[in-house]
């Protein structure tokens, strides 16, 4: 899968690209629906970057509760760019290192 931006289009898959077997979620706070996000890395990101800061002006009684939610979402957000590295640095192993 692609987004029209991609650098990587001509590959045969963009390593920032975010499927529904990654598992980013996300919640509405308000209607409590859940679903997952798939589509750019690029495109997603200031879209997680709204919620961490929605989620650092509630209220003070659940800073501990947010700073959990927090850390396991970075977590995960470092683990999906860390795999995308890896699959690019395959690719260009065994493309023969172009």
């Amino acid at each position: 899968m692609f987004c029209e931006h991609c650098p990587n289009k001509d590959k045969d898959g963009c390593p920032a690209w975010i499927s529904p077997e990654t598992g980013i979620v996300e919640a509405n706070s308000s209607t409590g629906e859940v679903r997952v996000m798939e589509g750019c890395f690029y495109q997603i990101i200031p879209k997680l970057m709204a919620h961490v800061i929605q989620a650092s002006n509630r209220p003070a009684a659940a800073v501990e509760s947010i700073r959990n939610q927090l850390h396991e979402d970075l977590t995960g957000f470092g683990r999906i760019v860390t795999e995308a590295l890896i699959a690019e640095k395959d690719a260009r192993l065994i493309n023969g290192g172009e």
